[in-house]
């Protein structure tokens, strides 16, 4: 386990487990939903154009880095997360690390193609370009399951466990941490993601997150 060393991981999409179940969950409905076969066939095809054309454009990548948590436990119980010279006030993160030693801050991204695909179906057939969003919302989680996994089998070499990810936005966890990401890592050098005025991210298809590591 490398502490305080920024990784930059790249991963294949054709390596990315494809989801459709998730894909009509954020489109609003099951793929097990009774109704007109004909217009779900033809969501069906839509989807699997989808699948195609992203899979074609995406780049998954992602920067982490680990980090010891120079918090105290009483800190942690009063919501007051310290690490690399930042302070958070947050009840909730600080519950889902208790008992953590470390820290994995982690921003994931699998590019801007989606973002100027889901642009040009918008002005020519917005039903389609809605499928694109459902379609790049479940690559991006995907991808970033798939880093936990490789992330919880590198740390448990070192009698680790991970902690479930925690985004900025979740809970009592305010949008405005995502400035951490953008300090403590080279998001734009990197990976061409940037932060915007409203804390909001581009590419869109993007995901932050804190990781709590805890002694097994």
């Amino acid at each position: 386990m490398e502490v305080n060393k920024i990784i930059h991981h790249r991963f294949y999409a054709e390596d990315i487990k494809i989801c459709r179940k998730e894909i009509f969950r954020y489109l609003g409905y099951s793929d097990s939903q009774n109704g007109d076969k004909e217009n779900h066939s033809i969501i069906n095809e839509m989807i699997e154009k989808s699948i195609s054309e992203i899979k074609k454009i995406m780049q998954p990548q992602s920067l982490y880095e680990i980090i010891k948590i120079d918090s105290t436990k009483s800190e942690l119980n009063t919501g007051i997360i310290k690490f690399a010279n930042t302070e958070i006030k947050s009840f909730d993160l600080g519950k889902n690390i208790k008992n953590c030693d470390y820290l994995i801050i982690l921003a994931s991204t699998i590019g801007s193609g989606i973002d100027l695909l889901i642009k040009k179906y918008s002005k020519i057939d917005s039903s389609f370009a809605s499928i694109l969003q459902a379609t790049g919302s479940m690559f991006i989680e995907s991808y970033v399951n798939e880093l936990n996994f490789l992330l919880k089998e590198e740390i448990k070499k070192d009698g680790y466990k991970l902690h479930p990810r925690f985004s900025s936005g979740y809970g009592d966890l305010s949008l405005t941490t995502q400035n951490i990401f953008f300090t403590l890592l080279p998001c734009c050098q990197k990976i061409g993601l940037t932060l915007m005025d409203t804390f909001t991210m581009a590419p869109e298809k993007s995901i932050t997150a804190f990781i709590g590591l805890e002694k097994e």
